[in-house]
């Protein structure tokens, strides 16, 4: 019978909670225009975390940040893959 593995834990929820801080501080940072910002999340994982970020944003600027979805699917028919050796 196989050896089950057990799952690793990569951080605690405090790690991820300053982590998250950090990156929308960043994300601050570097945007001029707050009205042009919005986050699109891939679906499944994706959608939580920009959901997560968004509220860190609205905590700190007390302004909303537009969240929305997509598909795999629907990135890769948008970003189809590069056809040069420049990628």
């Amino acid at each position: 019978m196989p050896a089950t593995r057990e799952k690793s834990q990569l951080m605690s929820a405090s790690e991820i909670d300053r982590t998250l801080v950090r990156l929308a501080h960043e994300i601050l940072e570097r945007t001029s225009n707050l009205d042009k910002l919005a986050f699109i999340g891939i679906r499944r994982r994706g959608v939580p975390l920009a959901q997560r970020l968004a509220k860190k944003i609205e905590a700190l600027e007390h302004r909303q940040v537009p969240v929305g979805f997509s598909t795999s699917t629907s990135i890769a028919m948008i970003y189809p893959p590069c056809q040069t050796s420049r990628c």
